[in-house]
């Protein structure tokens, strides 16, 4: 796949990195795509991880019958709508 860059000196500044690493610019390229990727994955995680915590809080301290009524409550779809 041939990409068009505008700004040749971004192209030069990788050519450059490329060598210092002995790698192809490719390489260079997609493995600062995948370090880019991994990083916002895990930053993401981190936001459901809290995001999941918060609602565990919101059952703290219930009893089991107690969530299970919230839980049937918020399933009942017969008055959704109405």
């Amino acid at each position: 796949m041939q990409i068009q860059i505008a700004d040749e000196t971004l192209v030069q500044q990788i050519e450059q990195f490329a060598r210092q690493l002995q790698r192809s610019p490719e390489e260079v390229i997609l493995e600062a795509i995948r370090t880019y990727m991994q990083r916002l994955l895990s930053e993401k995680q981190a936001e459901v991880d809290q995001t999941l915590a918060a609602w565990r809080d919101v059952y703290a301290g219930l009893s089991d019958e107690e969530i299970d009524e919230i839980e049937a409550i918020a399933l009942d779809r017969s008055q959704f709508m109405n």
